[in-house]
């Protein structure tokens, strides 16, 4: 028997079962894993989340381009806080050392609720405590990090680095091109 005939014949239905049941297993991954969906991305103990098309294509293919951008979801999403600044300080109590730590400046937000008034759909934020007492909605706190951290968190958050203006002329280095290489200049 001539099997190219064969298979030229049913070629479109192989290809037609083959696609269906790529799809129907995907699909049945796809149910299996959201039965147990996470609170959050990256949660332990849950199902994967599975981006969809949307996620996919609004983000990039990679959900973070570092920890930093999954430090701040989980700040936005599990404290609901907003990063409002970075600082980095010298943290060294001797005068002629330099050890550079950070802080971020993290702000409380309320919980956005959607109502309705005279027919018109609005969301706001109310002063939910989302279960923590005496911290409310507006209340900014001061974290202690390595320096390296709020640099990272500073460039995931998109918002400028402030530095104590003794620091920077301590760190700064202006360098000149000569003769192909950099040299510094002081």
């Amino acid at each position: 028997a001539d099997w190219s005939d064969f298979i030229e014949t049913n070629q479109l239905l192989f290809q037609t079962k083959s696609t269906n049941a790529v799809t129907s297993f995907l699909d049945a991954i796809i149910a299996r894993e959201t039965q147990n969906a996470p609170p959050y991305r990256g949660a332990m103990g849950y199902a994967p989340q599975i981006d969809t098309k949307d996620e996919i294509e609004r983000k990039s293919l990679l959900p973070y381009r570092s920890p930093y951008d999954l430090v701040k979801e989980i700040i936005e999403e599990q404290f609901q806080a907003t990063v409002l600044s970075c600082v980095l300080e010298n943290s060294s109590l001797f005068p002629e050392t330099l050890v550079l730590e950070g802080t971020v400046v993290l702000q409380r937000r309320g919980k956005k609720r959607k109502v309705t008034i005279g027919g018109e759909e609005i969301e706001m934020e109310d002063d939910d405590t989302f279960g923590n007492d005496n911290i409310n909605m507006g209340d900014t706190f001061i974290v202690e990090c390595a320096g390296e951290e709020a640099v990272g968190l500073a460039l995931a958050a998109g918002i400028p680095i402030s530095v104590e203006r003794k620091v920077w002329r301590e760190v700064s280095t202006r360098v000149r091109l000569g003769k192909g290489k950099a040299v510094e200049v002081r």
